[in-house]
């Protein structure tokens, strides 16, 4: 009995070493080797556990790697999958889903020979830790356009804070480097005095010298009386001996029509007798209109008319248009305005 009684706790702390040790060596077993690279690799047909494995997907040959497994915040993380298949093409089977991280871009390249196809998927971190990539969705398209899913799994990325050893290097320009006694700065304060200067003495010079000069000559004619001089000028160029009588009289008729638009400031030297005569309407009385009305009258007269009354009807329209500029002026015809 005591023997017994000895025995027991020894008995009960060999059972007790016996469950530990089985119990590590079941958590072994379902820990996987991390040295097997090809097991994040490997095309997962995503089936359940017993269900057929897809041969041509079994078929597969799969390189996957992401590069950097530890970027700073920001940087780019690039997941690389090669896929080594038979004749057809490879694709994206589901949306862009990076889990925790950003997907910036992914495309898939096929080799020149048809027998490989590389998905490029490019990742930034939006947050710090550790974070494991979801599954990529692939499918696999043979000759026969029948699509073949898989999936490769994706590792760990760990996104850290950016720091001065692990920022990417800025594209900035070298620092210019300006000395205290730059001769090409003060250079060129010494030129733009200079010019600032020169401009200032030619304004200033060049008010002087506009003082200096003598002022325009001004007409202090009126308009009655530039009219009465250029008719008398008109009558000293011997037209009228010369029987140019047409001549004349359109010269007479623009001395009259410049004197009356320089009086009323209406008409113009390019309307005809009619439209002159309705611009003035406005600008004066009844008794001066029917005055300028009979120059006009008398002097489409003469432009128009047979050579035979030509030079008397030229001679009285003189007279006229040097009756009409005193009456339109208020002043008196003098002895000697008619002479020619």
């Amino acid at each position: 009995m005591k023997r017994a009684r000895r025995t027991l706790p020894l008995a009960a702390l060999l059972a007790i070493l016996f469950l530990i040790s089985a119990d590590a060596r079941s958590t072994a077993a379902q820990t996987p080797d991390p040295a097997t690279p090809d097991a994040a690799a490997a095309p997962n047909e995503g089936g359940a556990g017993g269900a057929a494995v897809d041969p041509v997907v079994a078929a597969l040959e799969v390189d996957t790697r992401v590069e950097p497994a530890s970027a700073p915040l920001g940087v780019e993380v690039v997941w690389t999958t090669r896929i080594g298949h038979p004749d057809g093409a490879v694709g994206f089977a589901g949306p862009a889903t990076g889990g925790a991280m950003h997907v910036k871009s992914r495309e898939i390249t096929a080799a020149p020979d048809g027998k490989a196809s590389t998905a490029r998927v490019v990742l930034t971190g939006l947050t710090l830790g550790s974070f494991t990539l979801p599954p990529l969705e692939l499918r696999f398209t043979d000759d026969a356009g029948v699509d073949h899913p898989f999936q490769v799994l994706g590792g760990k990325v760990e996104i850290v804070a950016t720091t001065e050893e692990n920022a990417q290097p800025a594209d900035l320009a070298p620092p210019v480097e300006i000395t205290a006694w730059n001769p090409w700065f003060f250079a060129g304060i010494a030129v733009g005095l200079l010019v600032l200067g020169g401009f200032f003495y030619w304004v200033r010079h060049r008010g002087r010298r506009r003082a200096l000069l003598p002022p325009a000559p001004t007409d202090l004619r009126t308009p009655g009386q530039i009219a009465l001089d250029a008719i008398f000028e008109l009558q000293t160029q011997g037209l009228l001996e010369r029987r140019e009588i047409k001549l004349f009289t359109y010269q007479l008729d623009d001395i009259v029509r410049a004197f009356l638009v320089a009086t009323t400031g209406v008409g113009s030297l390019t309307e005809t007798s009619e439209e002159f005569l309705r611009s003035l309407t406005p600008a004066m009385g009844r008794d001066r209109l029917a005055e300028v009305r009979a120059f006009f009258d008398q002097s489409d007269r003469v432009r128009f008319a047979g050579e035979e009354h030509e030079a008397a009807e030229a001679s009285a329209l003189v007279e006229r248009a040097i009756h009409l500029v005193h009456f339109l002026s208020g002043t008196r015809a003098a002895t000697g305005d008619t002479a020619a």
